[in-house]
């Protein structure tokens, strides 16, 4: 196993923990895009967290990506849910899912987005796997709305 390999894991390991832990609190969804930098082609894939509003059981979690195809009947490439309480449930799944998709990434760009239940959007954050996710900077935003 490469280092570079090993790095990436380590990192999507930290972010997959903090973001399902943000989204037992105020969070409705919160996701992370990570992109291959070795490759000649983007390769991609978005990690999306999301609060179902209360049911007759309460708020659920659903974690996925956002590779599926409607029209063409094409499932994401991972799609899990669990209750609220239960959302640490989710990491090993996701993580699994991981492990095989960064296989051939190499070195891994990362950006994570948030936003709150009342609608509003949290800072952005990005960072990669060789700077290590303690080295997440939040991304300057030359955009006021």
């Amino acid at each position: 196993m490469s280092t570079t390999y090993s790095n990436a894991q380590t990192f999507v390991r930290a972010a997959v923990a903090d973001m399902l832990s943000a989204i037992t609190g105020n969070l409705s969804s919160t996701r992370m895009r990570l992109v291959s930098t070795t490759s000649t082609y983007s390769r991609f894939v978005w990690i999306m967290v999301e609060r179902i509003a209360p049911g007759t059981t309460g708020d659920s979690v659903i974690a996925r990506t956002n590779d599926m195809d409607l029209s063409g009947g094409v499932p994401p490439s991972l799609y899990v849910c669990a209750p609220l309480a239960r959302v640490q449930d989710l990491e090993v799944h996701i993580l699994n899912f991981l492990d095989t998709e960064l296989l051939n990434y190499g070195k891994v760009d990362a950006l994570l987005q948030s936003d709150m239940q009342d609608g509003t959007h949290c800072a952005t954050f990005v960072g990669d796997s060789e700077s290590g996710y303690a080295n997440i900077t939040e991304q300057v935003s030359l955009l006021t709305v």
